[in-house]
């Protein structure tokens, strides 16, 4: 069942990464089943659950300069907004999408 449910999300057009992240929680709640002693502490080894092969990504990182250059601009903008926001995606590596929907 966990394999199907794996496989709908590939056909579903979830990213590997994604799936990848979804399969480390998933993991992670059968660790804790294990020592509530709700499920065999093996189960884990035993589903044997390979991560998805994603993308070659290249991480970047801002120098200081830039990173004082786009708060500068940002600082300069008319969106009352957009120096938090931006300021929160930097400092916290979330994505767009999490800043703005957070409450």
């Amino acid at each position: 069942m966990i394999y199907d449910w794996r496989n709908s999300l590939v056909i579903r057009g979830y990213k590997p990464a994604m799936i990848n992240k979804i399969q480390v929680i998933f993991g992670t709640l059968i660790d804790l089943a294990s020592d509530l002693e709700v499920c065999d502490q093996r189960l884990r080894q035993q589903m044997g659950f390979k991560t998805l092969k994603t993308g070659k990504y290249r991480e970047t990182f801002l120098s200081k300069d830039e990173f004082k250059r786009l708060k500068y601009s940002c600082a300069l903008s008319s969106n009352p907004y957009l120096f938090d926001i931006v300021l929160l995606l930097t400092l916290t590596g979330a994505r767009k999408r999490e800043i703005l929907d957070a409450t």
